[in-house]
């Protein structure tokens, strides 16, 4: 017997072929992980905007009124942090005063198209009490009609 040294040819395919599937499963693990930062990031600007929300409440004695989809009310983008974004290529925020319509309802709104991020978003949040899921729209509901929050 002669001493060969190196590697068959299929014994390189097996190495190739167990690279790839690691590779492919890392990079749908970096796509996930990736998608659930963003949720993350969605979450962060609802909460920031309850928040400032609130201020403007203790300030005013009264909820900023209802300004549409993806637009800021004044009396909150006082008290909101500047990296903010009500309007994004992947969702839109919205603040809510139903006041009107209801005997009290405030909340916060983020509508998106992407299934993806929904699924985050609900996973991150949850679907249940302050949080109401309704097709592609997940409010949190920030005083309900009995005036609680």
């Amino acid at each position: 017997m002669t001493g060969r040294g190196g590697f068959t040819l299929i014994e390189m395919f097996v190495v190739l072929v167990i690279m790839g599937i690691l590779a492919a499963v890392g990079l749908f693990k970096y796509i996930d992980f990736r998608e659930q930062a963003y949720a993350t990031k969605v979450a962060a600007d609802m909460t920031s905007t309850k928040i400032a929300a609130i201020t403007a409440w203790t300030d005013n004695e009264q909820w900023p009124p209802d300004a549409g989809p993806g637009i800021v009310p004044p009396e909150i983008r006082l008290h909101l942090h500047g990296s903010v974004q009500f309007t994004n290529s992947d969702y839109t925020l919205d603040w809510d005063n139903l006041s009107g319509s209801v005997p009290f309802l405030v909340g916060i709104s983020v509508t998106t198209t992407n299934p993806s991020l929904m699924a985050h978003l609900t996973r991150t949040l949850g679907t249940t009490t302050p949080f109401i899921l309704v097709g592609g729209r997940l409010t949190y509901i920030l005083v309900d009609n009995t005036g609680i929050f």
